[in-house]
């Protein structure tokens, strides 16, 4: 809500907010209104099974969106990238295959380090899957990309941009849709929160 009032949400009625970190959460801005949910529970997008054959999550589920795509995920595809001999600067940046994590991929793409950068396309791929379902379901003309991995910056969003149009279905016979990186940071959560508490929404 905060990002719908100050952010890279402002100026739109119909966005969906997009958080990568440990996990991925979720929110949707309507016609202007927040989303809450019949029990202000909406927003668990992360939990969204992607894959019904895929590995088990720790929440027991079997492929969820968030396997693939948060922030913990990036460090795993960094880690099999650099065990399959892919991923060189991993190794060197961390000290080992099994220290690599997610932000040791950003460090590298930050370097401009190619094998980096295509582990950064992948994981845009998986970001811009769950993303067209949104999309699919709310019809948003913007997402809005937040949480911890937003200091990768435009890499991450130009990857996100570009699977996502690839994934909508019916993409060129609708206008595309806009994808941003979050502007509030660390204290959006604190803020929507305050906002929604003055405004009497909760």
């Amino acid at each position: 809500w905060a990002e719908a009032k100050f952010g890279a949400g402002r100026g739109s009625e119909n966005f969906a907010f997009v958080a990568l970190g440990t996990g991925i959460g979720t929110g949707f801005v309507v016609d202007g209104r927040l989303i809450l949910g019949a029990n202000g529970f909406a927003g668990e997008s992360g939990h969204i099974q992607v894959r019904a054959d895929g590995p088990a999550h720790h929440t027991g589920q079997r492929g969820p969106w968030e396997y693939y795509a948060s922030g913990s995920a990036l460090g795993r595809m960094g880690r099999e990238a650099a065990a399959d001999g892919r991923f060189a600067a991993g190794i060197e940046l961390a000290g080992s295959v099994d220290d690599i994590v997610g932000f040791t991929v950003a460090d590298a793409v930050a370097a401009g380090n190619d094998d980096a950068l295509a582990i950064l396309d992948a994981f845009g791929r998986e970001v811009a899957l769950g993303a067209a379902g949104l999309v699919m379901i709310f019809d948003p003309e913007r997402i809005v990309v937040g949480g911890g991995l937003t200091d990768i910056g435009e890499p991450l969003r130009a990857a996100v941009d570009r699977w996502l149009r690839e994934l909508i279905l019916g993409a060129d016979h609708r206008p595309p849709v806009e994808v941003v990186m979050a502007r509030l940071g660390d204290h959006a959560g604190a803020l929507g929160a305050g906002l929604l508490a003055l405004e009497g929404d909760t």
